[in-house]
């Protein structure tokens, strides 16, 4: 029987909004870890300090886990390497969920190779290992060996995966090779995300493509649709385009400024919340050429301010919103005459409200942490 959590996580902002609601929807007490490397001193950057919010080194994690007993379960917020050894010292009778937050998957070449998200024009400027390289280069250096194994290891000692939809659970699994339980958990719920009470914006006529310089957003092929396209009259293209300064982002600024001259324009500093989402409602469309669960709060946010989102169709989050019957399309449908009317965008709101809202996402947490508990 259960009856505490403790939730291991590291100074991160997703966390302060998985804090207040497992404080509103778990019938348990719950207590947060943060690991840093010291607590002298030490300022945190994300998460809000509050009464059951501590800030712990990683010795004093492992101490604790040793002390736990299977009255406990244990949330990781992540599965960094720096966990690796927390997970081994917990207790064997303790049940653990890991929230994944896709990169320890995606961005781990001995799971995935990035070449598999990439369209073919994106490909010239990609520089990873290829997995065979990969291969080769595990089996020479021991060091990185040990290190996968431990992950393995730690995967191995989860029994449950917490996504935002079971698509992306499936996904998971199935790159892993291991058969968990799904613990189904959103981070953002949507009042978070967008201004729930405001009018929907009629006059929409900008594109924006991705969420980020990321190679996975597959700028490249996006814009050679663009161009094969007829655009609305005074149509600007925005190109959120934070987080990288690689070779591979100045090709795109460069062909993206060839195709569209001042058509195109380029983000590239931080943006508050209020001023980014005064960008979205100018958008009547929205490109995300991304073929794995990426962007997700942009595509929330864009569908609920009225915007047509196209995306990959490999995209789990694509399966996942067809399946709800949110009204999106495809990248083989990608077409720009006409927005989606007032009836479509009403349709997607109610859906997302069904699916996202405060309330909703507090009950369906409260369930999942019941059902663990008689499990």
């Amino acid at each position: 029987m259960i009856n505490n959590i403790i939730h291991i996580a590291t100074d991160e902002k997703f966390i302060n909004s998985a804090i207040v609601q497992f404080e509103k929807a778990s019938p348990f007490p719950n207590k947060f870890y943060i690991r840093v490397k010291t607590k002298v001193d030490y300022k945190p950057i994300h998460v809000k300090p509050k009464k059951n919010v501590y800030f712990k080194s990683k010795k004093e994690l492992l101490a604790l886990a040793k002390e736990l007993t299977s009255t406990s379960l244990v949330v990781f917020h992540s599965l960094p390497s720096i966990f690796f050894d927390i997970v081994f010292v917990l207790p064997k009778n303790i049940k653990i969920i890991w929230m994944c937050f896709g990169y320890e998957i995606y961005n781990d070449p001995y799971y995935f190779s990035t070449k598999n998200l990439l369209g073919a024009s994106t490909k010239k400027y990609y520089k990873g290992p290829t997995p065979t390289i990969w291969g080769k280069f595990l089996k020479n250096i021991r060091i990185k060996e040990f290190k996968v194994n431990k992950k393995q290891q730690a995967i191995k000692r989860i029994d449950y995966i917490g996504t935002a939809f079971k698509e992306e659970f499936e996904a998971i699994l199935k790159l892993t090779k291991t058969k968990k339980e799904f613990f189904h958990f959103w981070y953002y719920p949507l009042e978070i995300i967008v201004s729930t009470e405001q009018d929907i914006v009629k006059n929409r006529p900008n594109i924006i493509i991705g969420n980020s310089a990321s190679i996975t957003n597959n700028h490249i092929e996006a814009f050679k649709v663009l161009k094969k396209n007829k655009l609305i009259q005074n149509t600007e293209i925005i190109v959120p385009f934070s987080y990288s300064k690689d070779n591979h982002s100045k090709c795109v600024e460069k062909i993206g400024k060839e195709y569209f001259g001042d058509l195109i324009s380029f983000l590239k500093n931080f943006m508050v919340l209020s001023e980014y989402n005064k960008i979205l409602k100018s958008c009547g469309f929205a490109i995300f050429y991304n073929k794995r669960q990426q962007a997700i709060g942009n595509t929330i946010a864009l569908l609920w301010y009225g915007a047509k989102v196209f995306l990959a169709p490999e995209n789990p989050f694509y399966t996942f919103l067809k399946r709800k019957g949110v009204i999106v399309f495809s990248l083989d449908e990608i077409g720009f005459k006409t927005q989606l009317d007032a009836k479509e965008i009403l349709h997607n709101k109610k859906v997302l409200k069904q699916l996202l809202s405060r309330q909703v996402l507090e009950t369906n947490l409260t369930k999942e942490l019941r059902k663990i508990s008689i499990d």
